[in-house]
Order: C-alpha cells, then sequence, then structure tokens
C-alpha cells in the first residue's frame, strides 16, 4: 500500500535524529558485526539494529566518561561461539550493560545475548525491548539456538542472588547453578570467564527490603 506523506515525513525525522544523536563508534562497531540483518534491520532472533544503535549510544559516554572501564584480556574474546561467565553485582545490573558495551567495543566486535531473569517478560515492554537489544529469557533452548547460530552468550549463573547481595558481602560468590557446564559441553561452546569488578563500590546495596519486592512480584 502507498505511505501517507506526513507518516514518511515523521520516519525521515526520526531516521535523522537517529542519525544525530548515533555514537560515531557505536555506529561504525556495529557495521563490523558478523550478522545479517535483513532490509528491515532485523536478524533471525528479533535483534533491532536500529535498538542497538540507541541503546549502545546511551551506554557508550556512560562506558567511557562516567564509570571509565578498563578491559584486560579482550584478545581472548573467540571469533565463533562462546559462553561468556562471570559474577554478578550492583544491584541495578550496570555490570550486565557495562560488559555488553565492552563486547561490542572490542576488536572485533561481538554482540552479546544475555540470558535475561524470567520476571522481565513478565512486565510491559521489558521482554520486547531485551529481546530486540539481542537479550533472550534464560531458556536452555534460547541458548542452544544462538550457540548454534556461532553467537557469544553471556551467563551470570549467581543470577539474582549476585546482583543484590548486600555490600557487606561484597565479591563473595553466590550459590549458582551448573547450568551453563552443561550448555557448554553439549554444545562444543568455550567457556571465556571473566571477572568485573568495581561495581560493588560504584552501586553498593546496603539493606534489602525483601517483603515489599515479594508483595510487588519482583
Amino acid at each position: 500500500g502507498r505511505v501517507p506523506t506526513c507518516e514518511r515525513g515523521c520516519v525521515a525525522r526520526l531516521r535523522l535524529l537517529e542519525r544525530t544523536l548515533a555514537d560515531p563508534e557505536v555506529a561504525a562497531q556495529l557495521d563490523r558485526l558478523s550478522i545479517q540483518f535483513n532490509d528491515y534491520g532485523v536478524d533471525r532472533f528479533g535483534v533491532h539494529r536500529s535498538a542497538l544503535l540507541r541503546w549502545y549510544s546511551l551506554m557508550a559516554p556512560i562506558y567511557r566518561n562516567y564509570l571509565k572501564v578498563t578491559v584486560f584480556g579482550g584478545d581472548n574474546i573467540p571469533r565463533t561461539r562462546g559462553l561468556v561467565v562471570g559474577n554478578h553485582s550492583g544491584g541495578i545490573g550496570v555490570d550486565a550493560q557495562m560488559l555488553s558495551t565492552a563486547l561490542l567495543m572490542n576488536d572485533p566486535p561481538r554482540l552479546p545475548h544475555a540470558m535475561a531473569e524470567y520476571f522481565f517478560n513478565t512486565k510491559p515492554y521489558a521482554g520486547m525491548w531485551l529481546n530486540r537489544l539481542g537479550h533472550l529469557t534464560g531458556l536452555p533452548e534460547h541458548a542452544r539456538l544462538l550457540l548454534e547460530d556461532e553467537r557469544l552468550v553471556v551467563v551470570f549463573p549467581e543470577g539474582a542472588r549476585g546482583a543484590l547481595k548486600p555490600y557487606a558481602q561484597r565479591y563473595q560468590l553466590q550459590r549458582f547453578g551448573h547450568g551453563f557446564m552443561r550448555l557448554a559441553l553439549t554444545n562444543r561452546a568455550p567457556i571465556i570467564p571473566f571477572a568485573f569488578i568495581g561495581a560493588e563500590e560504584a552501586f553498593p546495596i546496603l539493606t534489602r527490603l525483601d517483603a515489599p519486592t515479594r508483595r510487588l512480584g519482583t
């Protein structure tokens, strides 16, 4: 069908705004990804290139200028399938976002696919937005499909237990599952371990209000 002129104009203005606000380094790294996007900028897993550009353009200044993240050993990231496994901390998921940004900014760039907590899909728009960024619900089937497509899967085995531990327990590993080991063996994927240092101090959790969060279902 024919697209109304006003709609075409709105789309054109949105794309111009997107290009204006886009981080040049992020845009260049996205162009280098070995991922096939269709004519609409979407890959086979529902990842949107435009969503990646918007989100990582927001994360890049935080990564470079605010938190000033330093990466050691980025050259050990494989060009093929792999499980990136490490500690979880900081409460609000800043470690996951900075790790994802570091992987995208790496040479060569890799798009990380994190295994997200189930509850995100119960919240309006959260699951859809995460999916557009490449983060799927933490199901073994999702991880298997991603690894078969030679993608890089990020796993935090501690889950919320690690992210929400109080400051008094900083840098103490919490109880974690072993499913990632089974995934690695079954799919012949190397495990790339990492340690994230600094989130405990940057975003300390001084106390937890468990009763209200249980009532809210989070």
